[in-house]
């Protein structure tokens, strides 16, 4: 009798370690499936969130505007005040690199997009700005997008793109698979 008990007893454990192996696996699966087809925030969406945070998208595109670099580049992956930017020189290519922001202000600003607002990435790149919204592994990705020079945004791999009610300003998506 004891016998049986015990069997019964390391049956049910192995089930249960069956069971909740089961679960795990599928729980991954669902967060990974998630990640994968992440599904884009709506233009509207977007909008709202930009009159919400417009003084420091704002404020951070004047910045960007201003500064002596053509190109800039910005990651919420990158080191807190830090950017990755150049100027396109015929002759030697590249001339730039990592650097310091250099103004704690837009600094603050840029951070709280990335701590609270989950922005992704912030890019001059000439005459466009883009505030990155979401992403998903490297396919699509959507937000914000400013042109400095008032024309139509010319973004590689543009899929989407919808004029927001403030001048300048639109929302745009990406899919890297129409190129």
């Amino acid at each position: 009798m004891k016998k049986i008990i015990f069997l019964l007893f390391n049956v049910i454990k192995i089930i249960s370690v069956i069971f909740t192996g089961l679960i795990l696996i599928s729980l991954i699966g669902i967060i990974a499936i998630s990640l994968i087809f992440h599904e884009p925030h709506s233009a509207k969406r977007i909008e709202s969130e930009f009159f919400k945070y417009k003084d420091n998208i704002v404020e951070i595109t004047n910045y960007l505007i201003k500064n002596e670099y053509d190109n800039i580049y910005i990651s919420d992956t990158m080191e807190s005040g830090m950017c990755f930017a150049y100027n396109e020189d015929i002759a030697l290519g590249r001339v730039g690199g990592n650097m310091a922001i250099g103004n704690t202000n837009i600094e603050e600003k840029i951070n709280y997009l990335f701590q609270k607002c989950n922005y992704q990435m912030i890019e001059k790149s000439n005459n466009v700005i883009i505030f990155q919204r979401w992403s998903n592994i490297g396919v699509n990705s959507g937000g914000l997008v400013y042109m400095i020079n008032g024309e139509y945004p010319q973004i590689e791999f543009i899929s989407k793109c919808e004029p927001l009610e403030y001048k300048g300003w639109y929302y745009f998506e990406t899919d890297s698979r129409t190129g």
